[in-house]
């Protein structure tokens, strides 16, 4: 049997696609619920204050946005900082973006 030649891939680092996905569900719920618990001004500013879809993109991009802060505090390597950082803000901003077409895709095309 051969060695393999052992490179690094995504996985090998602190944060899975997995466990990114989990944690962004968990502060997802958490800022969603946060104005029913916490019914105030500076809540408001980032918890969903009803049910409509502007509400959730606004959970969405507060939620995408602290799991980031989080992955950026575990990261193991600080060389790609920068590149981190930049895909970071440019996937953050894009996340709304996203869950409008995949809201209102559907209710345009169908009715």
């Amino acid at each position: 049997m051969s060695k393999r030649n052992h490179t690094k891939t995504y996985s090998d680092h602190a944060f899975s696609i997995l466990a990114k996905t989990l944690i962004n569900q968990v502060v997802f719920l958490g800022l969603h619920y946060a104005y029913d618990f916490f019914p105030t001004t500076f809540v408001s500013l980032f918890s969903g204050i009803n049910k409509s879809i502007f509400q959730h993109m606004k959970i969405g991009y507060f939620s995408y946005m602290i799991t980031n802060v989080i992955e950026l505090m575990f990261r193991r390597e600080k060389k790609y900082l920068k590149n981190f950082i930049t895909t970071r803000i440019f996937t953050t901003v894009l996340l709304p973006w996203v869950m409008v077409l995949l809201y209102f895709l559907p209710e345009a095309v169908y009715g």
